[in-house]
């Protein structure tokens, strides 16, 4: 599973009624300009909704390149996507990482350059 995945599987993406599905938006992407530019065509409450699942994964790729992320290891990445006052962050980064393969210490640029929308 890559990264991409593991970060959707999380936010509830393998429920076929979670909200991230109904959106089309695996990483639950706020709405706003970012999700605009990339892609969003309106808001479902705070969250963006995407035209389709390839879009939405696009935008979660574009997001996790943006220079809010650059040079963040795995951990501090998901600490930033998840933070703590909304999530089990420390669960969070455990599983994605027990389901991706990347170590929390691993650079996130690393862990997304298998990713099939980097």
């Amino acid at each position: 599973m890559t990264l991409l995945q593991a970060i959707a599987r999380m936010e509830g993406w393998l429920e076929p009624d979670s909200l991230c599905r109904i959106n089309h938006n695996p990483g639950n992407i706020e709405y706003g300009r970012f999700a605009v530019a990339h892609g969003a065509t309106r808001a479902n409450g705070r969250f963006a909704y995407f035209p389709d699942d390839e879009t939405g994964f696009r935008a979660m790729s574009a997001l996790l390149q943006a220079p809010t992320y650059k040079g963040l290891t795995v951990a501090q990445a998901i600490h930033r996507w998840a933070p703590p006052n909304e999530n089990d962050t420390d669960r969070y980064i455990q599983l994605v990482c027990q389901w991706s393969g990347h170590a929390p210490t691993d650079s996130l640029a690393d862990a997304l350059m298998n990713d099939v929308f980097v």
